[in-house]
């Protein structure tokens, strides 16, 4: 092999090492960081429970997805991602730190667990859009 191919060659390999670890490196970066839509139900919720708890706790205000009190800042996919997120997490920050979901009408006596379930619910009736 000449001086010349065997210099190619090398770069070519260096450069492909290179390559490879920068690659690795973003991924690793990337997959720490959490995703903005976490999957219906990837909480820990459970998404029956969720409807049972939501149709006899949240209906009254939120029918449908509706806002009642709120028109604008409804529980569908569109509102969601632009008040809240479409993350179970930022959802049950905002549910617990809502004035009007503190009271016992707005689910203020629910248990973390009930939080989970309505919050898996909500998020997958938005995402697949079955409000």
């Amino acid at each position: 092999m000449s001086s010349l191919s065997s210099r190619t060659a090398s770069s070519f390999s260096s450069t492909a090492t290179v390559l490879i670890f920068a690659l690795t490196i973003a991924t690793a970066t990337l997959s720490s960081y959490p995703s903005p839509v976490i999957a219906a139900g990837a909480g820990g919720g459970d998404i029956t429970k969720g409807s049972q708890i939501f149709t006899s706790t949240c209906a009254g205000c939120h029918a449908g997805g509706n806002n009642f009190i709120k028109e604008k800042k409804t529980l569908k996919k569109d509102a969601l991602e632009k008040f809240v997120g479409l993350d179970e997490i930022k959802m049950t920050d905002f549910f617990k730190n809502s004035f009007v979901h503190k009271g016992p009408a707005g689910g203020g006596k629910m248990s973390d667990d009930e939080i989970a379930d309505v919050m898996s619910y909500v998020l997958s009736q938005a995402v697949d859009d079955k409000w």
